[in-house]
């Protein structure tokens, strides 16, 4: 067992987490996934190796907000059941192949992508959301001339 498990088994009582250059499998997102308090995640340049998150039944419980930041991370995926609190999704990006499942999470509020990307399968999942959540999208380019 890692130290970033042990650590993590040591205590469940992390309401904020950010990680940047942890280089996480996908043993520790699940891990992450178990913990009741986490309430918000920011997961920064080369914080997880894999290219595809994958959030799975029952974890992230108490998950509100969820902020992605670098190239590496290139998929979002949600499971039905997976993050039911999740309301906040901020992803900042160089290329994004897949953001699924958002229209499973049932208290989502807004969606915010920054990065060049293909809208049509998020509006879509978006446009009969319950809570009718909001798309924000800041393309690459406009973000670059700010």
């Amino acid at each position: 067992m890692g130290l970033f498990a042990l650590l993590l088994k040591s205590s469940t009582n992390f309401p904020k987490i950010t990680l940047s250059e942890t280089y996480l499998k996908e043993d520790d997102l699940r891990i992450l996934g178990n913990l009741g308090g986490l309430r918000g995640l920011r997961l920064q340049h080369k914080s997880y190796t894999g290219s595809e998150l994958a959030f799975k039944k029952c974890e992230f419980q108490s998950l509100v907000y969820l902020l992605v930041e670098g190239k590496d991370i290139t998929k979002i995926r949600f499971a039905i059941g997976a993050a039911p609190k999740l309301q906040w999704i901020v992803w900042s990006f160089t290329t994004m192949e897949t953001l699924s499942g958002i229209d499973w999470l049932p208290k989502l509020k807004m969606v915010k992508l920054n990065g060049d990307c293909g809208l049509d399968p998020i509006q879509e999942a978006l446009e009969g959301h319950p809570n009718a959540a909001i798309l924000e999208h800041k393309p690459r380019q406009q973000r670059q001339e700010e």
